[in-house]
């Protein structure tokens, strides 16, 4: 999965939301015979709402803040 990196690179230097960037990467999966579903997730900090959406099994430290909403399959 070494081409994955330059999805990864892709990414880091296109602006866009964190579902854009979950989508990209599942399908990307997908076409590789790997399937993650894409979780959504809802926190309420003192600052206000906040949604997140990241795939499955690829969860970044702070989505722990998150609890979950829905989950878009592959």
């Amino acid at each position: 999965m070494a081409a994955r990196r330059g999805v990864e690179a892709l990414l880091r230097r296109k602006r866009h939301s964190c579902l854009e960037g979950a989508i990209v990467r599942q399908r990307w999966l997908d076409a590789h015979d790997v399937h993650r579903d894409i979780v959504i997730g809802i926190s309420w900090p003192p600052e206000g709402f906040v949604a997140h959406a990241w795939l499955e099994g690829e969860e970044e430290p702070n989505v722990r803040q998150f609890s979950e909403l829905t989950r878009l399959a592959q």
